[in-house]
């Protein structure tokens, strides 16, 4: 077995303030995500978006790796481990176990960060020649360094990206490190041009709030965004309670969060843009 090593020469460097360290992740690699019932591969704990609404912080920190427990105490967006030995995962993955099957990359991180998007990469290169279905969400741009491999396999993958709002002054305090929207809608034109699948899960929406008093004004530009761009699906989702997400989001934003019957206000908005729109859409509660 040949140990896996990045694509470049050098990984970039985690932000100032962010702790890392190195784990050991045990095959297979796809496993029940732990936020569902669905299947799913991820490859890091943390993420360095740093978005203060992340559930995945709470996951972590109520069923931390072993070794990692002193890490994930630290405040989401300042800890970040990568596993130590994934070419040993990835080649004892028996990917065609789930040939035909709907695979989420990632749930628990963007699969597309700096720091690991070469994995990210040679995951895509063992599983859709296996025949898994994926279904890949990020926030990040530097999924269209893999286009020449998800082009090759338009049937089986799915490329998505995440939105939260277009409002410049709200996505640069609750996405702090991650590309603004309109980037990350260029992924998705090119992802089309090339004939691959596209969607986008416009999450989460938030309750309206100073920097953004009108949440359904904000959806109908999203959903006009995304018409334009003839995306398959559209997943939306409201701000639901997780761990220390709604503290962290209040500190960020400067303004407490009400959240008090704000699902099935936001759920109602959802549809009506994205009908406004012709897409076809989802709502998870």
């Amino acid at each position: 077995m040949v140990p896996l090593r990045p694509l470049q020469s050098t990984i970039p460097k985690v932000p100032e303030g962010v702790e890392q360290g190195l784990y050991r992740i045990s095959p297979p690699l796809i496993k029940k995500s732990p936020s569902g019932g669905f299947w799913a591969v991820n490859f890091a704990v943390g993420c360095l978006h740093a978005c203060p609404f992340c559930y995945a912080d709470y996951f972590n920190k109520e069923y931390p790796r072993r070794g990692l427990e002193g890490l994930v105490s630290r405040e989401w967006g300042t800890y970040f481990a990568a596993p130590r030995n994934i070419g040993e995962a990835i080649d004892k993955t028996p990917w065609h176990r789930w040939r035909g099957v709907e695979v989420f990359m990632s749930t628990m991180h963007d699969p597309y960060l700096p720091q690991v998007a070469w994995i990210a990469r040679r995951i895509l290169k063992r599983a859709l020649p296996s025949g898994v279905r994926l279904r890949i969400l990020t926030r990040s741009t530097l999924i269209l360094r893999d286009l020449d491999i998800l082009s090759a396999y338009p049937h089986r993958v799915m490329i998505g990206v995440s939105i939260a709002t277009m409002e410049p002054g709200l996505y640069r305090l609750i996405e702090p490190r991650a590309p603004p929207p309109h980037k990350r809608l260029l992924v998705l034109g090119e992802a089309a041009s090339r004939g691959i699948p596209t969607w986008a899960s416009v999450a989460p929406i938030l309750p309206p709030n100073p920097l953004r008093p009108d949440p359904y004004k904000d959806l109908l530009e999203i959903a006009r965004a995304l018409s334009n761009l003839r995306v398959a699906e559209v997943h939306g989702e409201s701000l639901h309670p997780r761990g220390d997400n709604l503290r962290l989001l209040a500190k960020r934003l400067g303004a407490p969060i009400n959240i008090k019957g704000w699902d099935a206000r936001a759920e109602r908005i959802f549809y009506k843009a994205m009908e406004e729109y012709g897409l076809k859409a989802q709502w998870y509660r």
